[in-house]
């Protein structure tokens, strides 16, 4: 009769245990930064080097650095805008399907009202080098995806070269790096790179993926960002940035 009592009561116990484990479960999953925007700001105001790293920011001091940093700027921005607009880009954020649209350029899906002030940009610049008499150049192209003056999501690639009077000579590194990501709805990261010199012309190649799924724990790849920069001997030549 004891041994009976002990196994009901052990049964109880495991069975009320799961039930709580579950509560908390669904409670966990329930809540989400874009719920609301006060529940983004929270999440922006706690921004951390976790979350960068789970966002898909490389690891990288400065990169990473500059991510953890740069969520203040991204406070600030978002704290000027409307609760309209506020709620608007939330709104695009938790959708998959515009998510989808967005990332893949197919700006047309989205809602008119709101069509324009979501765009990818991209820029390619020169870095100087601090020793002259070194005969080596490096260039720099970067990707962002903007919304509403928001910078959501940014990616640079970066490559350096050894160059004659007639051109590029040797590949000397290519680092591609996401810099930043402040959309929890989207994990991305480094998937490839790769460099070589080709008509005496340096070219530093980069891809990286995007998923839908809380960041960290998974979900389902939609796409790859193609980055790419090249550079003679007298610098920078071109830069590309696409989605496929």
């Amino acid at each position: 009769m004891r041994k009976f009592v002990v196994s009901i009561l052990a049964m109880i116990f495991v069975f009320g245990s799961l039930f709580v484990l579950n509560k908390n479960v669904n409670a966990t999953n329930y809540s989400s930064p874009l719920d609301s925007s006060e529940s983004y700001l929270n999440y922006l105001s706690s921004y951390s080097l976790t979350q960068a790293l789970k966002s898909g920011v490389t690891t990288r001091a400065l990169s990473v650095e500059a991510s953890t940093n740069g969520s203040e700027e991204i406070i600030k921005d978002f704290t000027n805008l409307s609760k309209q607009q506020q709620e608007t880009l939330l709104s695009v954020l938790r959708d998959p399907k515009l998510q989808k649209a967005i990332y893949e350029g197919d700006f047309e899906k989205l809602p008119s009202v709101i069509r324009e002030q979501f765009y990818w940009s991209e820029e390619v610049t020169e870095t100087p080098n601090k020793n002259s008499k070194a005969a080596s150049k490096t260039v720099t192209h970067t990707g962002k995806l903007s919304a509403l003056g928001i910078s959501l999501t940014s990616y640079k690639i970066t490559g350096q070269y050894e160059y004659n009077s007639s051109g590029a000579t040797k590949a000397l590194s290519t680092k591609p790096v996401v810099v930043s990501n402040y959309n929890p709805a989207v994990d991305t990261g480094l998937q490839w790179y790769n460099h070589y010199i080709k008509s005496k012309e340096y070219v530093g190649e980069s891809t990286f993926y995007y998923r839908i799924g809380v960041q960290g724990v998974g979900g389902f790849q939609i796409g790859n960002i193609n980055l790419d920069v090249a550079g003679k001997q007298n610098g920078k030549t071109w830069g590309s940035f696409y989605r496929n």
